[in-house]
């Protein structure tokens, strides 16, 4: 892994070790760290969306509307509206992670 496409968490936030773990394992790893933006513990900027993040029953969960999705099913949904906002193009195959 490249040092400057890693996600470092801030090590006593539970919630955002996690989501290091989850961005850096992902073949979206690079879209996904310049999106991602902790603002305080479970709420972050996604790119133009602001969003809470919570850890329930060993998953991340990110708060949608009135509920919660999956990670994987938020970044599968937001990655390429958010990436669409910025310019960027992104193969589809990549936004398919862990």
């Amino acid at each position: 892994m490249e040092l400057g496409y890693v996600y470092v968490p801030v090590k006593t936030d539970n919630i955002d070790c996690r989501l290091a773990e989850y961005i850096n394992w992902s073949t979206a790893r690079p879209a996904l760290k310049s999106l991602f933006t902790r603002e305080s513990e479970g709420v972050y900027q996604f790119g133009s969306k602001r969003c809470n993040v919570k850890w329930e029953i060993n998953k991340l969960m990110v708060r949608v509307g009135g509920g919660y999705l999956k990670i994987d099913e938020f970044v599968e949904q937001y990655l390429p509206i958010e990436l669409e906002k910025l310019g960027h193009k992104l193969d589809s195959s990549l936004y398919y992670s862990n």
